[in-house]
């Protein structure tokens, strides 16, 4: 993935799959720890840290991240209580692309 290529995607994907200013926010928050991560295909990190780094409170960041999964942006897997869920980012480039 392109950090740059991904987030131009993003702004021509959203034309298409309206997101909430929320669902926004998170996308590009999650968007950051994927690259963090070195764009492995799952990585990890807690809703606390989500929460904080993208400016939302528990009940919104929650909703945000129901609408960025429901509209196909990334995938939530939640696992056992109080683990560290798994995300992977649904990549927004077209095939080929740029």
């Amino acid at each position: 993935m392109n950090y740059v290529n991904e987030i131009q995607a993003f702004y021509e994907q959203v034309e298409l799959k309206p997101l909430s200013a929320s669902a926004a926010s998170l996308w590009h928050t999650m968007l950051y720890f994927h690259h963090k991560s070195g764009w492995r295909k799952e990585f990890r990190v807690g809703a606390l840290v989500l929460c904080v780094k993208s400016g939302l409170g528990e009940s919104t960041f929650k909703k945000a991240r129901r609408e960025l999964r429901e509209k196909g942006y990334l995938i939530h897997i939640a696992g056992e209580p109080k683990e560290i869920p798994t995300y992977q980012m649904i990549s927004l480039q077209k095939e080929g692309g740029h």
